[in-house]
């Protein structure tokens, strides 16, 4: 009788299969090497869902990983706290760059997401009547977008490579019949390419 006891006590303390995915806020800002603040910044945002049990707040690893897999590759690498080397991976091994590949769709997100941004720029542009520069961003985001359509009849496994051809003929393209001095185009297919 004692066993059972004990069997059903190890059962009710062991948590459930989606509770080991949750992380604390500050377990979670160890895994992808920021401050707590910049977490907690990014639940407020929507970015990241969470969920609180008790008094604390908790976040899914996965969605944890795959946000700063897109942030990461939007805004530049991020650094774990000692400034420099890999970010740990789940296993506990460290992630080289080259192992941290985003798959097809996270790529695509943060392509798309690097385009929004460099369309609301070209708006404020038109807004204050800077239309040139505005003209040129915007054929800059149609060349991508019409690269992004040449390589989505890539497979998964060639869709990078595909992917980084295009853009490379799209720049090259975009270069030879628009003239910019200001590189706005230049450095929207530059955002792009670190990206790839």
């Amino acid at each position: 009788m004692a066993v059972i006891r004990r069997l059903v006590a190890a059962i009710k303390r062991e948590p459930a299969p989606a509770e080991r995915d949750l992380m604390t806020l500050d377990e979670a800002a160890v895994r992808v090497g920021v401050d707590v603040p910049v977490i907690r910044c990014h639940i407020a945002k929507g970015d990241i869902p969470a969920v609180r049990i008790g008094r604390t707040l908790r976040v899914a690893r996965t969605a944890l990983e795959r946000t700063f897999a897109i942030l990461t590759a939007t805004y530049g690498r991020l650094r774990p706290p000692s400034g420099d080397g890999p970010l740990p991976s789940r296993d506990g091994t460290r992630q080289t760059e080259e192992t941290m590949q985003m798959t097809r769709r996270e790529l695509t997100i943060a392509i798309n997401k690097v385009l929004r941004d460099e369309s609301r720029y070209a708006t404020g542009l038109e807004k204050g009547g800077d239309f040139g520069r505005a003209k040129l961003a915007r054929a800059a985001i149609e060349e991508i977008r019409r690269a992004q359509r040449r390589a989505a009849t890539a497979d998964e496994a060639s869709f990078v490579t595909a992917l980084r051809d295009a853009l490379h003929e799209g720049r090259a393209e975009y270069n030879e019949y628009w003239d910019d001095p200001s590189g706005v185009g230049t450095s929207t297919f530059a955002r792009v390419l670190d990206l790839v």
